[in-house]
């Protein structure tokens, strides 16, 4: 995800991810809709790349993506399944 077409939206989500250590987060928060909303722009971004990658890859950053959504779906801080 280090291409330039993904820096604004990796941006914001790595601000964001630093405001759930110290604010509200988990579902139903501000913080997990900001989240959701700035990985699917990464996941349109990715989309429009299809061509331009190879499958692996593809694969490997739409799993990735995937992942950042549903991180933001627990409460920082604690214990989670997605953690272990």
């Amino acid at each position: 995800m280090t291409r330039e077409e993904f820096a604004d939206a990796r941006a914001e989500l790595e601000q964001l991810f630093r405001q759930r250590q110290t604010g509200a987060s988990g579902l139903g928060t501000p913080n997990y809709t900001e989240i959701r909303a700035r990985t699917g722009d990464l996941q349109a971004t990715l989309n429009r790349l299809v061509r331009q990658l190879s499958s692996a890859e593809f694969s490997v950053a739409n799993k990735f993506i995937q992942s950042l959504g549903y991180e933001a779906r627990f409460v920082a801080g604690r214990e989670t399944l997605a953690a272990n």
